[in-house]
């Protein structure tokens, strides 16, 4: 029996590092091969380093009557998709890892979330013909594998800390969006963001204070 359980425990800690392994490994790729990479086809624009606009893009967005959003702007959606996708990934690990009922409803909670809002910038990205790849920081990373070590209350508490601060990095940002975007459609995407985020944020802090 203790063999068994020990196969278990090793075959358990195998499925972790495959599962992280495949969530980060996107990432990495993606920065690689970012200078070459299309985007989908509503988005005529090309990625480098930052989003850049190409002369299709600039035209069709004349032409509809919109103005186009700013390279700094759109740099700023790019790092909100990255904070997202860190979320949705930290999530996953908690859902797995936690052995607290509140703190696997939370991360139920910011998956779902996450995805949806992953899906909205997608989409807001798309309509304003601008090209939108996640890559996550190395830091983030070295953070996914840090919390994927950890067991037990340790795990929970420090992906709780994660959230919070995560959470409230994202609200800066969209703050950051809302003060330099005139583009309404942009401004209601960050407003609703920021509420949304801000409730996370307080209800992990109160989580939080329960260990």
């Amino acid at each position: 029996m203790f063999y068994s359980k020990a196969m278990a425990m090793e075959n358990r800690r195998l499925y972790f590092f495959y599962l992280l392994l495949w969530l980060i490994l996107p990432s990495c790729l993606d920065a690689r091969r970012s200078d070459t990479l299309p985007f989908a086809s509503s988005a005529p624009a090309f990625y480098t380093s930052h989003f850049i606009y190409s002369e299709e893009a600039q035209s069709l967005l004349a032409e509809s009557g919109h103005r186009p959003i700013d390279s700094t702007l759109a740099a700023s959606l790019r790092r909100a998709g990255s904070s997202n996708r860190m979320q949705i990934q930290a999530s996953l690990l908690a859902i797995d890892k936690s052995q607290n009922s509140r703190v696997k409803a939370l991360a139920q909670e910011l998956l779902k979330q996450g995805m949806e809002a992953k899906q909205d910038l997608e989409e807001l990205c798309n309509t304003k013909k601008i090209g939108f790849i996640e890559n996550l920081p190395v830091t983030d990373q070295q953070t996914l594998v840090d919390l994927f070590r950890m067991n037990g209350t340790t795990f929970d508490k420090a992906y709780l800390s994660k959230v919070v601060k995560g959470q409230k990095r994202l609200i800066e940002l969209y703050e950051e969006i809302l003060q330099k975007s005139v583009d309404r459609q942009v401004q209601d995407f960050a407003r609703n963001a920021i509420s949304r985020l801000s409730t996370n944020r307080d209800s992990a802090k109160i989580i939080a204070k329960s260990f």
